[in-house]
């Protein structure tokens, strides 16, 4: 059981929660209901990854220097919201390894994207990671809150977890 400050005691009284109706991050919590975030405060506990993979595409309905086939190393940021659970984390770093390894690098290293996403610019790739992830980064304690996707070392793409929705 989550606890939440109690109403009328100053936050120093508690009163426990189901995990599905909230999660505590650092005495600041945010409340779901029905798939939709609310954040109580403004600090979010945040757990971030990078990975690296290879691969190429060209963008088919662009006119200019990348409608040619070309490669990138691609870096990728993958970020986990939530409450630490009693091991004091909030996800085990193997495990978010494990699980992008599996779903996302596993598919995108040394491919050629265009065969898994039609058109792959750098926002459809990330869009198409947020996808594979979403459900797998999800539980009563944490979930997928964003994802950066780098082309180059100066580009990227951003693709963050909308709290009010």
């Amino acid at each position: 059981m989550a606890r939440t400050p109690e109403s009328g005691s100053g936050g120093r009284g508690f009163k426990s929660r189901r995990p599905d109706q909230i999660c505590l991050l650092y005495k600041e919590a945010f409340f779901v209901k029905n798939d939709k975030i609310n954040v109580r405060g403004d600090s979010l506990l945040l757990v971030t990854k990078e990975f690296t993979f290879d691969a190429a595409h060209n963008l088919v309905k662009y006119h200019g220097k990348c409608e040619r086939l070309h490669g990138h190393t691609y870096k990728l940021i993958v970020t986990v919201a939530g409450e630490k659970d009693e091991e004091g984390m909030v996800i085990d770093f193997i495990e978010l390894k494990n699980i992008v390894k599996e779903n996302v690098l596993n598919i995108l290293d040394h491919s050629y994207i265009n065969d898994i996403i039609e058109q792959p610019s750098a926002e459809n790739i990330a869009e198409w990671i947020w996808e594979r992830l979403i459900e797998k980064l999800k539980t009563d304690r944490y979930f997928l809150y964003e994802v950066k996707l780098y082309e180059t070392p100066t580009s990227y793409v951003t693709l963050r977890r909308n709290l009010d929705v």
